[in-house]
């Protein structure tokens, strides 16, 4: 059985307060053949006496603060594994992380190729627990291909795993970036490769108030840029590889900067689709989408209803109309909405749903949402994902509004 030596490298700054929790789910880890490296990127509080606890179990390292790059730089100066697996000193492995990622690389048989997964968010804030998936309006083939997850803004950097030769042909992280080291590896160690993805959580990642992209306004700034250099790399048959055309590539970046706030990029982007050219087929592939949306339905209604009048169903809405396809009105069981997009919103009644094909948007509480229609009366309803997945690539005829996640 193939069993590499994987090196699970752990940069803190200041993170006593989460450090043992990330430490002990990487020494828990199914997979025995790995080594922990916690390097302590100049820390002021409780960190090195907990790291000293842990005696040989890890291998510790300190130096003088200089940035995450530098601390990962120095850990994987150190590594002896043929693999790299990153976890932030505030997250957790769960105890399947290095095993998953190693048999998907087994199955897949590039064992070189950069390995990637979902993931558990934990909102400490709200104190919940949400299931995120990188192929929620993805397909897994476009997932694996390049660069294209990482432009989607789906990778988890606690997810990837990366062959050390990686490291040889495409450099180490910018020590020169402060918040946006690792999607610029990403996007380096990605480019022009089909990666593996493992569809299930792999880590549980923590949002809390001290987290660098929450407290560092330079952060959104800095995202902004890397995204923009990130377009303004890749060459015409990498965008012709990724998305089909150039017409789709600039109308899906415009949307995706459009509902993450990235608004100079999307504005970037919304003037080259002006000039672009629509695929000669895009009526077509219009009718075509229609077509396949009512196929859920049996082709007995021609009636969409959308559930949610939250963020993604007002999305959702944006995306249809664009591309020629009508919807009825929104429900939501918050009685107060009124109207979305000049649309009415009701609350669910059965002589509602009945015959209309339901598209339902909430990313939680699904099944109960089902089982609501179901009591109803509404035979038919699919879900975001599939919807997006039907029309993402059919060519819209304008691009919608959106309002930013975080003005919603």
């Amino acid at each position: 059985m193939y069993s590499p030596l994987v090196s699970i490298i752990i940069p803190v700054y200041n993170g006593a307060n989460y450090l043992r929790d990330a430490i002990d789910s990487a020494l828990a880890q199914t997979y025995s053949n790995c080594e922990v490296i916690v390097i302590n990127d100049g820390s002021t509080d409780n960190t090195e006496k907990i790291c000293f606890s842990y005696g040989e179990k890890i291998r510790y390292y300190a130096k003088q603060n200089g940035g995450v790059s530098t601390a990962v730089n120095l850990g994987i100066e150190h590594m002896r594994g043929d693999y790299f697996s990153w976890l932030s000193h505030d997250d957790i492995y769960y105890p399947h992380k290095v095993e998953s990622s190693i048999n998907a690389l087994c199955r897949h048989g590039d064992m070189s190729a950069p390995v990637f997964g979902d993931v558990d968010i934990v909102d400490m804030h709200k104190r919940r627990l949400l299931r995120w998936s990188a192929n929620d309006g993805h397909e897994n083939s476009k997932l694996v291909n390049g660069v294209y997850s990482l432009l989607y803004g789906v990778v988890n950097g606690n997810t990837v795993m990366l062959h050390r030769s990686v490291f040889e042909q495409r450099g180490l992280f910018a020590s020169c970036l402060r918040t946006t080291q690792d999607y610029d590896m990403w996007f380096r160690a990605f480019r022009g490769r089909e990666l593996v993805y493992v569809n299930q959580p792999l880590v549980k990642y923590r949002i809390h108030a001290s987290q660098t992209g929450v407290t560092d306004y330079r952060h959104r700034m800095a995202q902004e840029e890397l995204r923009m250099g990130f377009y303004q790399a890749l060459s015409e048959d990498e965008i012709i590889c990724l998305f089909g055309n150039r017409y789709n590539f600039h109308y899906e970046m415009a949307r995706s900067d459009s509902q993450a706030g990235f608004l100079e990029c999307a504005q970037w982007n919304k003037e080259r689709l002006a000039v672009a050219v629509e695929p000669r087929n895009g009526a077509k592939l219009r009718e075509m989408a229609k077509a396949k949306l009512f196929q859920w339905c049996g082709k007995r209604s021609e009636r969409i209803i959308i559930f949610g009048a939250g963020q993604r169903g007002k999305a959702l809405g944006g995306e249809l109309t664009a591309r020629g396809i009508a919807v009825e009105c929104f429900i939501d069981n918050n009685s107060d909405i009124g109207t979305v997009g000049g649309l009415s919103c009701l609350v669910p009644e059965s002589e509602l749903v009945q015959n209309a094909l339901v598209l339902i948007t909430p990313e939680y509480g699904t099944e109960q949402i089902r089982s609501q229609l179901l009591a109803l009366g509404c035979k038919y309803w699919i879900d975001y994902s599939d919807v997006m997945k039907i029309i993402r690539f059919v060519p819209a005829i304008c691009v919608p509004v959106y309002v930013p996640a975080q003005e919603a």
